[in-house]
Parts: C-alpha cells; sequence; structure tokens
C-alpha cells in the first residue's frame, strides 16, 4: 500500500497492512487492527500504523511517531478515516521525523 512512498532514512520493520481500498468493511473486517505498519528511523525515531478499535467499522487509522522508545508520551498523534488521508499524514510524519533527524 506505501511503496511509493519514500521513507528516507526509514526502515519497514512490520508490514500487515492488507486493506483493500476497493473492498467494503465487511468483507476485510479483521485486517481493520492496531498493529498494521511500523517504520524504524534510526532507532530514534517509529511511526506506527493501526485501527482503533480494532474490527470496529466506526474507528479510525491512528499514525503515532514515538521518539525513544517512549510509547508512553507519543511524540504526534494523528487520526483519520480514509486510505488517502492516511497517506497524507504518513509523509507528513516522515517529514517531522526528517526535520528532527536533519536530514
Amino acid at each position: 500500500m506505501f511503496k511509493k512512498i519514500n521513507f528516507h532514512s526509514g526502515n519497514i520493520v512490520y508490514d500487515d497492512f492488507q486493506i483493500d481500498p476497493e473492498l467494503s468493511f465487511e468483507k476485510q473486517m479483521y485486517n481493520f487492527k492496531q498493529d498494521m505498519f511500523q517504520v524504524d528511523f534510526l532507532n530514534k525515531y517509529l511511526i506506527d500504523i493501526g485501527w482503533y478499535p480494532d474490527f470496529d467499522k466506526n474507528g479510525m487509522f491512528k499514525i503515532v511517531i514515538i521518539k525513544e522508545y517512549n510509547w508512553e508520551k507519543p511524540f504526534y498523534i494523528e487520526r483519520c478515516r480514509t486510505i488517502d488521508e492516511l497517506k497524507e499524514h504518513l509523509v507528513k510524519c516522515i517529514n517531522i521525523i526528517n526535520n528532527q533527524l536533519d536530514i
């Protein structure tokens, strides 16, 4: 799903993003889960993507930047409902991290 996105210094460490925008929610409900996608940036930042709450049609994507593995205090959080919005937020998160890393 994110193959055209340039992650720069990021390394995809987990990819279980299996949502097909052409299929209904009901046909792929169990793909809408908390653990979907993670990218690590030089062991300093992590982008985490999931669906909250799991399997809930009324849920939403949550994209989080974690700094230095501090899950208790996320560096940045964004929420959205569509794949297009998610891609936009992902690029924004990559840019935020690149600015922090001075890349």
